[in-house]
């Protein structure tokens, strides 16, 4: 018997996933398998990577956008829908603006 999450979606990354469902369709679609797959499997979802110097922060990659979410329990919230620019900077830039928010530990 598996087990099952709820996904929750913050109110800013429901506002970038309207902006991704106007801007790019395949990768919208993509975005919502992410979503019924996260329900299902949790972090064991194939591509979510843990995020480095968070507690319970992780990553799922598709195509150039990125969701940054975080696992409480069976809790799991989704903070930010993104496209990447510059690796680098841009997940610092994540990491540092989920961590002094308060959203992720």
């Amino acid at each position: 018997m598996s087990a099952f999450f709820v996904v929750r979606i913050d109110e800013e990354a429901l506002q970038e996933a309207h902006e991704l469902r106007e801007r790019d369709a395949v990768m919208f679609k993509k975005f919502v398998g992410f979503v019924n797959q996260l329900e299902q499997h949790g972090v064991q979802t194939p591509h979510v990577k843990k995020l480095v110097g968070t507690k319970n922060g992780w990553r799922y990659d598709f195509g150039r956008y990125r969701a940054l979410f975080s696992l409480d329990g069976d809790m799991i919230t989704i903070w930010l829908v993104v496209m990447e620019k510059d690796t680098r900077k841009d997940y610092q830039r994540w990491i540092t603006y989920l961590l002094q928010s308060g959203k992720m530990k």
